[in-house]
């Protein structure tokens, strides 16, 4: 039994998850990656995992890599 216990914690540490923030917690007031047209918003980043792994980038792209674009629509008219 005492050899399980330290894989049972292991294993809930690794299954537990802590809450995102969409959009990197910045308040929408100074939020630069805010796209608004009319009444419809979207918060955009860009990744570049192969060059700085999670960091985030909007206005200026460092490096010319494989790169992740995201988009997130900030109103509920899509399902």
């Amino acid at each position: 039994m005492n050899r399980l216990l330290p894989v049972f914690l292991s294993a809930a540490l690794l299954l537990t998850s802590a809450p995102a923030l969409g959009h990197g917690g910045v308040a929408f007031e100074d939020d630069v990656c805010l796209i608004s047209i009319n009444f419809l918003q979207a918060h955009f980043t860009v990744f570049q995992p192969e060059q700085s792994e999670a960091e985030e980038h909007c206005e200026d792209i460092p490096d010319v890599a494989r790169s992740v674009f995201v988009m997130e629509y900030l109103h509920e008219l899509l399902p």
